[in-house]
């Protein structure tokens, strides 16, 4: 199995503002860190034969799951609307569940 992971730590944020400063970074737009995320993901996808060469992994042995893990939940968790699915915004906890 192959994750495009993309963590987060948000421990250090000391107020609400910080933690909704820092989601704002992931809405989808642009150039923000979830469309990046999305991108690396669609590239991946799109590029099994890349993807076999760089880890020498069977295609058949890979399953693209793209997670954005967090060290806690997140009101995003919550969001609708989203352009990633609030099942693939993950606590770092929950992290093993959501392989499954």
């Amino acid at each position: 199995m192959y994750l495009s992971l993309n963590v987060n730590v948000y421990e250090w944020l000391q107020t609400v503002r910080e933690v909704v400063d820092r989601l704002d970074q992931y809405r989808g737009e642009c150039d923000d860190s979830l469309a990046k995320h999305l991108r690396r993901l669609t590239w991946l996808e799109s590029n099994p034969a890349a993807v076999i060469t760089l880890t020498g992994i069977p295609i058949d042995a890979i399953r693209f799951k793209g997670l954005l893990v967090t060290d806690d939940l997140v009101p995003m968790q919550f969001f609708s609307g989203s352009q990633i699915s609030p099942r693939d915004v993950v606590a770092f906890n929950h992290l093993a569940d959501a392989l499954k």
